[in-house]
């Protein structure tokens, strides 16, 4: 926040108050400064010559005093009791702030000191070291190194994310919408698939969907650590959900989930998915679930593939690449009775349109 400027009024209505008989506390409360800012223009206005209460003033003689609080203000240069309690090792601070971290020479000053300690609060250090050497306080600036992306294919991430509440016409109610994305690393191509659960059956539903909408699946999928999938997250060996284990082997997936809170390990779909919620889902209606997802797949297809390679990668990639990677076979899914079904390969693909 920028520090407020003070006037000659600004300090002449402080200096009215404490003639009258307020308190710093007082001061500060009503007229909306710092405690600090009212006690350093009253211990100046008092080295100026204010005598509290001492006679009446007309306004010409409240602004001369004002005016002399101002320079006597700007003149003092006093340094406050925490400066000088820093003021003996500002050589030794001089030579570190910068090499050292702040928090350790704090603690060190500390230990030498005791048992009273340095005195001063670890925020006033801090200050301290910052109104002297601003310059090597700053953070350096942070690299970052573009990674390769996999080969067409290769790769596919997936995410869940939350949408809002969607008023549901057939329920008559309002539920918790989420959306499913899955995005291939290649090319940036996507999946949308608006749910209205996060469990995993329709972990499970969203995938056949999204496969069958891709035409096939990634060999690898890197999914967040949530439970509809993921049972155990562990770095090296995670253990996946027994129905999501069978359908990745259906389909020839390995899976290699994110790090428990790591979402920089698939950076490809959590960065569409602030795209995607506010692109395809602000500002408007659907009738029915159904309705949503078939917009949601014309929207991957019109939108996504005009756009985002583009706009949102940096590069223009051939999306039918990454698409005919993937579509080693056409799969078609279904749900009975609760139970997910997985029928023949209905449609082989050309083997040459298969990345080896």
């Amino acid at each position: 926040m920028a520090r407020r400027r003070m006037g000659v009024a600004d300090v002449k209505e402080i200096l009215v108050h404490w003639d009258a008989g307020g308190t710093i506390r007082g001061i500060a409360a009503a007229l909306g400064y710092s405690r600090p800012t009212v006690r350093k223009y009253v211990r100046a206005a008092e080295r100026a010559g204010l005598v509290r209460g001492s006679r009446r003033r007309d306004e010409g003689a409240w602004e001369r005093l004002a005016r002399a609080t101002i320079a006597q203000g700007a003149t003092s240069g006093q340094p406050g009791p925490a400066a000088a309690a820093l003021a003996p090792y500002h050589a030794y601070l001089a030579e570190r702030v910068g090499e050292v971290r702040l928090s350790v020479l704090y603690q060190r000053l500390n230990d030498e000191r005791r048992p009273e300690g340095l005195g001063v609060s670890w925020a006033t250090f801090y200050r301290y070291a910052r109104a002297h050497w601003p310059e090597r306080l700053r953070p350096a600036p942070r690299v970052t190194v573009p990674l390769a992306d996999p080969p067409p294919g290769a790769e596919g991430q997936v995410d869940f994310f939350f949408v809002g509440r969607w008023e549901d016409p057939e329920a008559g109610r309002r539920r918790r919408l989420s959306a499913f994305l899955l995005t291939l690393s290649h090319s940036r191509h996507q999946f949308l698939y608006p749910v209205l659960g996060e469990d995993a059956l329709v972990w499970l539903e969203a995938h056949v969907a999204a496969f069958a909408f891709l035409g096939g699946a990634p060999r690898r999928l890197v999914p967040d650590n949530l439970a509809a999938g993921i049972l155990k997250a562990d770095r090296y060996d995670p253990r996946l959900n027994r129905a999501y284990g069978e359908l990745v082997r259906y389909y020839g997936c390995l899976v290699d989930p994110a790090r428990a809170q790591r979402p920089t390990d698939k950076p490809r779909v959590e960065r569409n998915v602030d795209y995607a919620r506010h692109s395809f889902f602000d500002g408007r209606t659907f009738a029915s679930l159904a309705g949503m997802r078939a917009e949601a797949a014309r929207w991957c297809r019109v939108t996504r593939l005009d756009v985002v390679a583009v706009t949102h990668h940096g590069a223009v990639r051939d999306h039918n690449e990454d698409t005919i990677a993937v579509g080693g076979f056409l799969i078609s899914a279904f749900l009975i009775g609760g139970r997910l079904h997985l029928p023949r390969i209905v449609r082989p693909a050309c083997r040459d349109a298969q990345v080896a």
